[in-house]
């Protein structure tokens, strides 16, 4: 299970956290993604299966496109999500963005000292600030990778994780 999650996170880190490439082209045309994601489906979520068929849908609309026109879709897709969408109800994936009762930097110190704390440093190549959506999801990868290795080597590990 730990495994599964912290694919998925990393998934959605690499997603959200990097300008699309050739690797996700290809992770794309070839059903990677989807493959990777069918796994959940078994939760009968609506919403989540919605997701999976855009994603299907769109692999399928763009088979005979370029890999640059792709990256280039995906790409501006992307810069709405984690910029704006300029919609007043969407904001870009920073959790500082959406804490009413904290300044921004209280907030990204909460943040860090957390991370800190735990002994897990998000991935540095994403260069964006410690509560952006895409730092915090290769947190949460990190996370159950850890539990995955306390798991296996202490059965009772399951209470300290």
């Amino acid at each position: 299970m730990a495994v599964g999650r912290a694919q998925v996170y990393g998934l959605f880190a690499g997603l959200i956290g990097q300008l699309p490439n050739r690797r996700l082209v290809l992770d794309l045309r070839q059903g990677r993604i989807q493959r990777s994601l069918n796994r959940f489906s078994k939760l009968n979520d609506p919403n989540f299966d919605n997701g999976l068929g855009f994603i299907t849908s769109y692999s399928q609309q763009v088979s005979n496109k370029s890999d640059e026109k792709i990256m280039g879709e995906l790409g501006v897709d992307r810069t709405r999500i984690v910029r704006g969408t300029g919609h007043p109800d969407m904001k870009p994936p920073y959790e500082s963005m959406y804490s009413d009762h904290r300044a921004k930097s209280e907030c990204l110190l909460a943040v860090k000292r957390f991370y800190i704390c735990t002994g897990l440093i998000p991935d540095g190549s994403i260069q964006e600030a410690p509560d952006f959506l895409g730092i915090e999801l290769d947190f949460m990868r990190m996370l159950c990778q850890r539990e995955k290795r306390r798991r296996l080597t202490s059965p009772d590990a399951a209470g300290t994780i």
